[in-house]
Parts: C-alpha cells; sequence; structure tokens
C-alpha cells in the first residue's frame, strides 16, 4: 500500500484519512472483517519526516481454547520517521517505527503488519472464561456439559487411590 508524500511535503496536507481492504498481508489463520482505518499525520521539520499513524482492525480468528470463531479489534497509534536513507533508518533503539521512502512515496504494508501482530494476542480467547473443548469427547464446554469422567489420576498416586476407596 504506497502513499505518496508530494503533498505532506509541499505542506498542502498534514492528514490523511484512508479505509482499506488489506487481505493482501495473508495473516495465516485471520479474516479482516472491516476495512483498516488508516489515519497518517506526517509534518516535516528541516530535512525530517516525522508523524503518526492510527489504525483499527476488525478481524476475526479461532479461540485457541474451544476452536469457535470470534471477531476482535485492535486499534493502536504509532509514531513513524520516515527517510530516504537506509542508513538512518538503521537505530532500532528508538520507540518508533521507521519508513523507508522512494521517490516520494511510502510503503506502509509492513507497517501494517508489524502494528497488527504485536497488538495480536499470543493466545486468542473468544472470552476470558472460555472453558474449552472436552478432552475425551470434544464438546464445547462453554455450550454444553460433558458426561465423561474427567478424573485424572497420576499413575504414582494409583496404589493410595486404591487405599482410599477401601476406606470408604
Amino acid at each position: 500500500m504506497k502513499i505518496s508524500l508530494l503533498k505532506f511535503i509541499e505542506g498542502k496536507e498534514k492528514k490523511l484519512e484512508i479505509k482499506k481492504n488489506i487481505e493482501n498481508l495473508n495473516i495465516e489463520g485471520i479474516t479482516f472483517t472491516e476495512l483498516v482505518k488508516i489515519s497518517l499525520e506526517i509534518y516535516k521539520v528541516d530535512d525530517d519526516i516525522n508523524g503518526s499513524i492510527e489504525v483499527e482492525f476488525e478481524y476475526t480468528e479461532e479461540c485457541s481454547r474451544c476452536l469457535k470463531k470470534y471477531t476482535n479489534k485492535i486499534i493502536d497509534k504509532a509514531d513513524i520517521f520516515i527517510s530516504s536513507s537506509k542508513d538512518e533508518l538503521e537505530d532500532e533503539s528508538v520507540d518508533y517505527y521507521n519508513i523507508l521512502q522512494k521517490n516520494g512515496e511510502i510503503n506502509i504494508e509492513d507497517l501494517l503488519k508489524e502494528i497488527f501482530n504485536i497488538n495480536r494476542p499470543l493466545k486468542p480467547l473468544c472470552s476470558v472464561n472460555c472453558k474449552g473443548l472436552c478432552p475425551k469427547c470434544g464438546v464445547n464446554l462453554n455450550e454444553e456439559d460433558c458426561n465423561c469422567d474427567n478424573e485424572k489420576i497420576d499413575p504414582r498416586m494409583g496404589k493410595l487411590k486404591e487405599l482410599l476407596d477401601k476406606e470408604v
């Protein structure tokens, strides 16, 4: 996704708001349900081009416990530094994203993917209280109870269990 910087550099525009389909980001297991909202603010200070980007993603993915599809939303704002030289982009100790410009354009596709992946939950859950699936019969425990005997006995404690069963 390329964005021209010419109007920003000339000072004609300072803010750009767009909605884009980004299915081409190819993130496995993710389906974007809405167009991604991107708000880009760019300003020039001396020879440097700085700015900020605010992104809103709405997507569906599978819960890691019950395997049911659910919808989630990510909203993030980040500072950006735009340069035409790769040498200026080498400092990774800074708290902003570095973007390389070529011929007065920037490509924010990699930036969008990085923002999404940083903010995406490591263990996606449909709910904090998700009970998951029964390990024996596979029933979604959020929707119904199962009649499986899920009592697990450590084999090392089997003899102790036998003693306890005899006393009762």
